[in-house]
């Protein structure tokens, strides 16, 4: 039954391991921590141990695979990146590449044939990063 759902994320994982396509990214977990002031003070994050993966930015990625949906609206400044399905990301992680850190806004499963064939995931600039 989901054989062809094998097949595209076959196709997906080698675009991925491409290096005329890729990426590295940083994902560094992090778990925000308020201070003593009842919730009005400073947020700070206690970041753990990064990990490297490798991803795509959709707009590179979409005219190879042709696939037949948008993947959302982005707002300015926001990008999309493609993982492997295997990649664990979530939304609290902070994401570096290009030497800028993103937050994690979106993370959705791309599901082909009942087959999770990759991770598209939403960024957007973080605010230090800006200001900075």
């Amino acid at each position: 039954m989901g054989a062809l759902g094998d097949s595209i994320k076959t196709t997906v994982d080698g675009i991925i391991d491409n290096a005329n396509f890729r990426t590295t990214v940083t994902i560094t977990p992090r778990t925000p921590a308020l201070d003593s002031y009842g919730g009005y003070g400073a947020i700070t994050d206690n970041e753990g141990s990064s990990s490297q993966a490798y991803g795509v930015p959709y707009n590179q990625i979409q005219p190879e695979l042709q696939l037949p949906f948008k993947a959302g609206d982005l707002k300015i400044g926001e990008v999309n990146i493609i993982f492997k399905s295997s990649t664990n990301i979530v939304t609290t992680d902070k994401v570096t590449f290009n030497s800028t850190d993103w937050d994690v806004r979106v993370v959705e499963p791309i599901i082909f044939n009942d087959v999770n064939v990759a991770t598209i995931v939403t960024l957007s600039p973080r605010v230090d990063s800006i200001n900075s």
